[in-house]
């Protein structure tokens, strides 16, 4: 009596279980554009497809956009990543970005921000990091930094900048004399790694002047490098490896800023009046004598998040752009005669 109840309860509960996936895959994000789902693997398996039949090791984004061309570039559509990921509406259109960003009555500073996506990238940009941050508390980080950001400020930002391109220069002079092939986005790598990490913490780590680098910058590279080799981003239970040697890359790096947060704290007295780091500007609120290792742990999560936003997107511009205009000699002649005009070269 007692098996043909067992039996019976367990084809309930997997018929219970088989509807609502049914309901959850088919019809729960039904009306946005999308490609044809599968109920165990959703659109995941479609775009592996797409991957394995374009570019060798080519970008999700890739897959993306050959996806949208198939529904015809609609505005908005709909990729359902469960098991791997929560269901992802891609934007391609500005009116739709606009609706999506401006607050609402329910959501007085935006939509709210997909956690599983901050919480993946946690070892590189912190567990504080703004990018992350919701409502009050993004509201209270963009307060403490946008003293940094203003015109005035970034004013003062200048000279710094305009002194490290030199040795960029330089580096490229070495590379036509010698006639060896180089990279130019490793070269255009170190140049916005040597601005930012000058400009938001007054740390000259010399990436650009040595071809040895100290355990630092070999530690972020490595710790960068094991997300953007990511073809898509695998809850970390799927990659359990990885997800343990980030830990330990990012000990290394987190405990390297940190220093550098109290050296910063400890000497905000002795601060140049004509160039104060982002960093340091950041601190001038807090008057107490010790830094509470919250506030440390608060600021060396922003500090990762201006190297990591900042510095692979900067160089990838700058090397299209160099490679654009390589090929494109009316629009160098433009350019160089614009930029002799404004310097007085003329």
């Amino acid at each position: 009596m007692l098996l043909p109840l067992v039996f019976g309860a367990a084809a309930l509960l997997l018929s219970y279980f088989y509807a609502r996936l049914r309901y959850k895959r088919f019809s729960h994000y039904a009306h946005p554009p999308q490609m044809p789902t599968t109920l165990i693997l959703g659109h995941p398996k479609t775009i592996d497809t797409l991957i394995r039949g374009g570019k060798p090791n080519g970008h999700p984004d890739l897959a993306f956009q050959a996806i949208s061309e198939a529904l015809g570039r609609p505005p908005l559509m709909l990729m359902d990543l469960r098991p791997f990921g929560p269901p992802m509406a891609i934007v391609r259109s500005h009116e739709v970005a606009e609706q999506a960003s401006k607050a609402y009555k329910q959501f007085p500073y935006s939509l709210p921000k997909m956690p599983q996506v901050y919480d993946h990238m946690a070892h590189v940009t912190g567990p504080t990091s703004i990018l992350g941050a919701d409502g009050e508390e993004s509201k209270r980080l963009r307060k403490r930094f946008n003293t940094s950001f203003a015109p005035q400020q970034i004013n003062t930002f200048l000279l710094r900048i305009l002194e490290t391109p030199m040795t960029f220069i330089g580096n490229l002079d070495n590379f036509v004399a010698t006639k060896k092939s180089f990279s130019l986005v490793e070269l255009t790598g170190n140049l916005t790694f040597d601005i930012i990490t000058g400009v938001t913490m007054d740390v000259d780590f010399g990436v650009q002047k040595t071809d040895e680098p100290n355990e630092f910058t070999s530690a972020y590279r490595e710790l960068f490098e094991s997300y953007a080799s990511e073809q898509i981003d695998l809850p970390w239970f799927f990659t359990l490896l990885k997800e343990w040697k980030r830990r330990q890359l990012a000990g290394c790096v987190r405990k390297r800023f940190g220093s550098i947060v109290q050296d910063a704290y400890g000497n905000q007295k002795h601060q140049s009046a004509k160039f104060r780091s982002i960093l340091s500007l950041s601190l001038d609120d807090d008057n107490t004598s010790t830094m509470p290792s919250r506030a440390i742990e608060e600021a060396c999560d922003q500090l990762s998040t201006f190297l990591f936003a900042g510095h692979d997107t900067t160089s990838i511009l700058l090397s299209w752009m160099f490679y654009e205009l390589s090929r494109t000699p009316h629009a160098m002649r433009s350019l160089r005669d614009e930029l002799d005009s404004i310097f007085g070269l003329g």
